[in-house]
């Protein structure tokens, strides 16, 4: 479900982004009587785009494991703020608010595929943390956590039980360390594959994955 609701609202924001261009170079150009035409046969179109654009987010906030971490939340308040922002521009034919309203949906695509606001990449974020040999198993832990909560928190939860999109309970996961290194390195199915992560971060991970099954263990 989550991951037919992320096209959707993929989607939606794509179309959504390409109505307010187009809207907007009539006002960047100065074409009002154009603008005014398009504006009116697209009026229905556009405000079930903003529904289902803001729908289909509350949704996803609500269901993510980090759903109410400081990049979503920022990305679900500037999608807000543009829908509001093109609202303003083309009541009052204004250029400006427009332009603004676009920048903000290109920003919040792009930190959703970062999944970071600070635009910063997985892979730069995974950098210098347990790219070497642990010096102790305490260690190896606290790297695996870092790096955890960097590339699979958001699908697998803070405890590895959320199943977001199908994601397997990893407090269960009994394949065995050799089987989720190679998960890791070329991923399944809505798993990306982990790449950019060496040797030693991805046992860190797995050391850490093996943590919390353990954790399950005891509460038996």
């Amino acid at each position: 479900m989550e991951t037919g609701l992320l096209h959707t609202h993929t989607l939606v924001a794509s179309l959504y982004t390409l109505l307010i261009i187009v809207l907007s170079f009539f006002i960047i150009t100065g074409n009002q009587n154009a603008f005014t035409s398009l504006r009116l046969k697209l009026r229905w179109p556009r405000v079930v785009l903003e529904v289902v654009l803001l729908a289909t987010g509350g949704i996803l906030l609500n269901r993510a494991p980090d759903g109410l971490s400081v990049d979503y939340l920022i990305k679900y308040g500037l999608t807000l703020v543009a829908v509001v922002l093109a609202v303003v521009g083309f009541r009052r034919y204004q250029a400006l608010p427009t332009i603004l309203s676009i920048l903000l949906l290109v920003y919040v695509f792009y930190a959703s595929r970062l999944h970071d606001w600070r635009l910063r990449s997985v892979a730069s974020r995974s950098a210098g943390i347990g790219e070497l040999m642990a010096t102790s198993p305490e260690t190896q832990l606290v790297d695996g956590k870092q790096l955890y909560h960097i590339n699979c928190v958001r699908c697998h939860g803070e405890n590895g039980r959320a199943q977001y999109r199908k994601a397997p309970d990893l407090a269960r996961f009994a394949k065995g360390d050799a089987y989720a290194d190679h998960l890791l390195v070329n991923g399944l199915n809505s798993m990306p594959a982990f790449a950019h992560l060496n040797e030693n971060q991805r046992l860190a991970v797995i050391a850490y994955l093996n943590s919390l099954r353990g954790e399950v263990q005891a509460l038996r």
